[in-house]
């Protein structure tokens, strides 16, 4: 049944007009800044400063110390353990159970939100891994030799993460099409799911094949990770390429090979590396650095997207719009109409429905894409790779929105934890002395406008720097990347008004206490 069924409706209020249009402003302000910026002439983007964590002793010797995963895992088990518990037997009702809050609100914001500084620091910690490890190798830290695994190759047809799109897609659709982030029984069948499937390969398939290929989350966020400021990295290329064992990659008594199969000779991009850190256990060199860096580093390298990894980049803008326009009121006319005008159910005019916002804005991006190929005139310049080539830019936007999208429910409806915490499952206790708290809202709403600004501006801004960067990769003529830098920022424009616009609309809050 449809969330808005579940619970009581809580509609916040949206942005203020005359903050949207200050932001469009800005917004526009800036895509004249950075075309003045490339008319100057190419940008170079080989070298860039960083700082590695790792000459920090204490952080080096946590690293080398083969129970240090186990440490950081274990607390995440442990919460996931109690979103379990809490949604099979707590109560029924969300606003009472700490499930909802705890996987919904504090938990996929923060995971956005640790991507832009930490990377793949959910990888790090992830209890789905964790506790699938521990079967796998029947111990906790331990380096085993034999494990509990038929250790089969992963399918050469499903070596690419069209499976993670899938799923990706599925989540949404039973997120927002059967209300499952309003129902604790619904979170924890969910969470059991994950678990399930995160195992089952691991006693079939070698090595992390699914982290790899299938993890949803590891898939999203391994490709927002590439504008991580920070980065695990091969401190020098020539001693990997000296380098005749390959410790990093096939392991040794120190530790694992690399589960992801990435090999740190070859690494440029935070896309597949887990951070484990068994590359730093097992490298006999020191030879790997975990860097500070810039923002953005990835994603301004001369790194061709694959097409596996642009269509999931187009997904997941479509699926962060998605979120929010589901949220407003316009939402509910839609689908209504939708089902009255062909006869249908909910849950049929809600798939149509979704299917078609999915689709829209990679329809656009493929016309924008044809009108760069005709603008161009390169006849030896595929369709296709002009449709891949540019779809890099599109990620900090998504990204952005949905930190901006997550900021106002986890601002707005993260105190409502504090209760929890004293009753997690909602049976009148009050462990902390805490249950009988109402607290208000971390932040006021016209706080979080201003927020939700900031990130949607400094998105496009990134964006289109990044969009200037691709076009003079991709064309070694300055008029043709000029062309091709302009029609890009129009299509980002595009992309940041409809951000901005669902901003500007009541939004109905996942929580209602």
């Amino acid at each position: 049944m449809h969330h808005l069924m579940q619970m009581e409706e809580e509609a916040m209020q949206g942005m203020p007009d005359y903050l949207f249009l200050c932001s469009l402003a800005a917004i526009g302000l800036l895509s004249g800044i950075i075309l003045i910026i490339f008319i100057k002439g190419r940008t170079t983007t080989e070298n860039y400063p960083k700082y590695d964590l790792l000459n920090i002793t204490l952080i080096k010797s946590l690293a080398n110390k083969r129970p240090f995963q186990t440490m950081i895992q274990l607390p995440g088990v442990f919460l996931f353990l109690l979103i379990i518990y809490a949604g099979l037997y707590g109560t029924s009702y969300p606003a009472r159970n700490i499930a909802p809050i705890l996987t919904w609100t504090i938990w996929w914001t923060g995971i956005i939100i640790a991507i832009v500084f930490m990377g793949k620091l959910w990888c790090l910690m992830c209890p789905w891994d964790a506790i699938a490890s521990w079967l796998q190798r029947l111990g906790l830290w331990k380096v085993k030799k034999d494990i509990f695994s038929l250790n089969l190759p992963w399918p050469k047809r499903l070596r690419n993460i069209y499976l993670a799109i899938g799923l990706f897609i599925l989540l949404t659709w039973l997120e927002l099409g059967y209300g499952v982030t309003f129902s604790p029984k619904a979170t924890a069948y969910l969470g059991i799911v994950m678990l399930s499937i995160t195992i089952l390969p691991a006693i079939i398939f070698e090595r992390k094949s699914f982290c790899r290929y299938a993890c949803l989350v590891g898939r999203i966020s391994g490709l927002y990770a590439m504008f991580a400021s920070s980065e695990l990295r091969a401190r020098d290329k020539n001693i990997c390429a000296a380098c005749k064992t390959k410790d990093c990659l096939k392991g040794n008594d120190s530790g694992y090979g690399c589960p992801t199969f990435e090999y740190l000779g070859n690494m440029v991009t935070n896309t597949y590396c887990i951070l484990c850190t068994e590359c730093i256990k097992t490298c006999p060199r020191d030879n790997v650095s975990f860097n500070l860096r810039p923002f953005a580093t990835d994603l301004v390298k001369a790194v061709q997207p694959k097409t596996d990894e642009a269509i999931l980049s187009l997904v997941m803008l479509s699926l962060t719009l998605f979120h929010g326009l589901t949220m407003t009121p316009y939402w509910r006319t839609i689908s209504t109409k939708l089902g009255s005008q062909l006869n249908l159910g909910y849950l049929p005019s809600f798939t149509l429905a979704m299917a078609a916002i999915i689709i829209i804005p990679g329809l656009i991006y493929f016309l924008f894409s044809w009108i760069i190929k005709g603008s161009l005139r390169q006849e030896d310049i595929p369709l296709k790779k002009v449709f891949i080539n540019f779809t890099y830019p599109i990620l900090p936007l998504a990204l952005f929105y949905h930190l901006a999208h997550n900021s106002q429910h986890l601002l707005q409806e993260g105190q409502k934890l504090i209760p929890l915490i004293s009753d997690p499952f909602g049976w009148q206790w009050d462990l902390l002395g805490t249950a009988a708290w109402s607290p208000k809202p971390l932040i006021s709403l016209s706080v979080i406008w201003y927020i939700q600004s900031l990130l949607l501006v400094i998105g496009y801004g990134y964006a289109a720097y990044i969009a200037g960067i691709m076009s003079q990769q991709s064309f070694a003529d300055q008029r043709r990347a000029f062309r091709s830098h302009i029609l890009l920022l129009i299509f980002l424009f595009l992309c940041a008004f409809v951000s901005l616009w669902l901003m500007r609309q009541p939004m109905e809050m996942r929580t209602a206490m």
